[in-house]
């Protein structure tokens, strides 16, 4: 890169020059070059020591992406914002918007840099060696309207304090949609832990609570209505959810049923007071600004669903002074978090799992001996291994075993699995069995009826006693599903995401009569580079939710857990 000032034909264009602090080229640029200090290698190892923390070195997957955070923090540090003694004038609306008629460059780019962040995606192409051409390393949520940038709500403090900073006034005019209060009562009783949490929550006007399944999120969005008592839209993604908000707040508030409205699908019928949506009816209609007008409050169920574009869309419409979001994982597999926090607000709360941490947590990991095919001119695709996987009978064998053994012990099972096709491999291979307990699919395709009428059988088992166990995809399990009997979890397939990981063991964390020990089956192929890489990313997230790891005597199964553990240590 030091040679491209050098090139006489970008010189020309007045690109690749050395500059001085203010950005004027400097006129001998071989001059410059000459009497530049060359570093010392222990220089430089001081210089990296010093401003590279050892999560960055060792977190392999995200080492490009936090490098060019603090590259942007850095950014920050070194542009010089000059004095600014004027006002700067701030707009609370639907978004935050800043009037930057008058603003210096530098203060402008500092304020827009707090709504980027590193794209995840361009690093993985870069690693890759694909073309990045088309996909930005960096990803803005800002947006220019002439004399006015908009900024997400939840970096409103940043830009407030970036304004200090420099020493500007803030004048801020809060245009935020104002409302009669409503006559409503919390009729349910917080837990102390509750208590904890809303009494944080409630300090600020925006903010995300990270809470584990089965803590009782809904409850707890009941009370903030409650207490705030101000129109309230909760806005959820899937149907079975906004039906368990409906329940929640009949049941937790001393409303009119008939005075709480619903917009999703179908159901196009809000009542100004208390409302659920599905945020995908929302992000299709035409025009939306009446009815999103109607709330001073947004309660954002699953809330790690936000940085879909589309959903985002809907939040930038949303003039309303509280936004809350509620997750039991505030994580992205694409790496879009930050997303979260700039329409949300930082996470304000996060609660413990106080019912997990009085349960005896073990996982079992099975060496399947799985043998892939090689191919000496490519690697197998992704689609392959996972064909090889869902068909190779020995492998089912061994789960279908683990899972007689379960019910054995009186337990009750949940299988998951990513693929349908899957489930009813496993599925044929239980029965073959003959087994005793009732089984029970539960699959994303199902019609509400039918969904209904399992879940109606599954607690006729629990009330008779009889055993069950239910097989199911991730999808459908992931969210939203209630059944606190389930004791032991078998994960047929390789995943790596924590926050799948932890949404799936959230399904038997819930407390129950007499439950005093959970197990996860994990299988391991230890034959597939991909397979490994996957198994070593779960190692750590078991560790996190307090796991005891017992493996089945395979010497790569443990060599595989060392490593793991080696490198969770280290990061």
């Amino acid at each position: 890169m030091i040679a491209l000032p050098l090139q006489r034909h970008a010189r020309n264009q007045g690109n690749t020059l050395f500059v001085d602090e203010d950005f004027t080229p400097i006129k001998d640029q071989w001059d410059l070059l000459s009497t530049a200090r060359v570093l010392s290698q222990n220089e430089v190892d001081s210089l990296i020591e010093k401003n590279i923390t050892k999560d960055l070195i060792f977190d392999g997957d995200n080492f490009d992406i936090k490098i060019t955070e603090r590259t942007l923090d850095a950014i920050n540090k070194k542009v010089k914002l000059e004095e600014y003694s004027d006002a700067i004038n701030i707009r609370l609306a639907e978004q935050v918007f800043i009037n930057i008629e008058e603003l210096p460059d530098p203060l402008i780019g500092a304020l827009r840099r707090t709504a980027t962040f590193a794209n995840p995606e361009f690093y993985k192409k870069q690693r890759m060696r694909f073309s990045t051409w088309d996909t930005p390393r960096f990803i803005c949520c800002s947006d220019n309207h002439g004399s006015e940038m908009s900024i997400p709500r939840g970096r409103l403090d940043d830009c407030i304090k970036i304004a200090n900073d420099v020493g500007a006034t803030v004048n801020i005019f809060d245009e935020r949609a104002k409302h009669k209060r409503l006559k409503i009562k919390f009729t349910g009783e917080l837990r102390p832990d509750q208590k904890k949490a809303m009494k944080e929550m409630s300090r600020f006007d925006t903010g995300v609570l990270v809470a584990p399944p089965g803590v009782g999120k809904t409850v707890m969005g009941c009370h903030l209505i409650a207490k705030r008592k101000t129109p309230t839209l909760i806005l959820v993604h899937r149907k079975p959810l906004m039906e368990q908000w409906i329940e929640r707040i009949k049941e937790f508030l001393d409303i009119d049923p008939k005075e709480v409205g619903s917009f999703g699908g179908s159901r196009k019928k809000p009542k100004g007071k208390v409302d659920v949506a599905m945020i995908q009816t929302l992000s299709k209609l035409e025009d939306s600004d009446e009815l999103l007008n109607s709330y001073g409050q947004i309660i954002v169920d699953e809330c790690h669903h936000i940085p879909a574009v589309s959903f985002e869309a809907v939040l930038k419409k949303i003039p309303a002074k509280y936004f809350i979001g509620l997750t039991a994982t505030p994580y992205r597999k694409d790496g879009h978090e930050s997303i979260i926090h700039m329409q949300l607000g930082p996470t304000r709360y996060e609660m413990e799992d106080f019912g997990a941490k009085d349960l005896n947590k073990l996982i079992f990991v099975r060496d399947t001996n799985l043998q892939f095919p090689v191919h000496l001119e490519r690697r197998l695709e992704i689609h392959e291994i996972w064909t090889e996987i869902v068909n190779n009978q020995e492998r089912t064998n061994q789960i279908t075993a683990d899972i007689e053994t379960e019910l054995k012990q009186n337990r009750y099972p949940l299988i998951i699995s990513e693929r349908k096709d899957h489930i009813s491999h496993l599925s044929r291979s239980l029965k073959s069995k003959k087994l005793k307990a009732k089984e029970f699919i539960l699959v994303g395709e199902m019609g509400k009826k039918q969904k209904k009428e399992i879940l109606a059988n599954i607690d006729n088992c629990i009330k008779d006693k009889r055993p069950f166990y239910i097989l199911s995809t991730g999808s459908f399990i992931g969210e939203g599903f209630d059944l606190p009997i389930l004791d032991t979890l078998l994960i047929t397939m390789p995943i790596s995401f924590k926050g799948r990981m932890i949404q799936y063991a959230g399904r038997i964390h819930r407390p129950f009569e007499n439950k005093k020990e959970v197990r996860i089956y994990d299988y391991l192929d230890a034959n597939n580079g991909l397979t490994i890489n996957m198994f070593k990313k779960r190692v750590p997230v078991y560790k996190k939710m307090e796991y005891e790891i017992i493996s089945d005597s395979s010497n790569k199964a443990n060599h595989l857990i060392y490593q793991a553990d080696m490198f969770s240590e280290m990061h």
